[in-house]
């Protein structure tokens, strides 16, 4: 019963991620433990808006060094929100 409820909830998880996507379903996502959350993440990472977020969920994941130095780079190119761009900026400076 328990993994029904699950794969529904992860279900509409990936629904919302689709038709409206939020930095709090993307923290879900995560939080869930999504077999995908890869793929959303480094979605994330070039969207200004969740860019943050995601960095955010990366935390201090080495893995992720490329795709957020050239979000880093892209932020500098472009306007992206502030927390983004310093999150970035933290992430590489560790």
């Amino acid at each position: 019963m328990a993994a029904g409820a699950r794969d529904c909830w992860l279900r509409r998880l990936r629904t919302y991620a689709e038709v409206l996507p939020s930095r709090d379903t993307l923290h879900a996502l995560a939080i869930a433990k999504a077999a995908d959350i890869p793929a959303y993440l480094a979605s994330a990472l070039a969207d200004p808006e969740f860019a943050g977020a995601a960095i955010e969920i990366i935390g201090d994941d080495p893995a992720w060094r490329c795709q957020i130095t050239e979000a880093f780079k892209e932020s500098l190119r472009a306007y992206w929100r502030y927390d983004a761009k310093g999150r970035a900026a933290k992430y590489l400076a560790r």
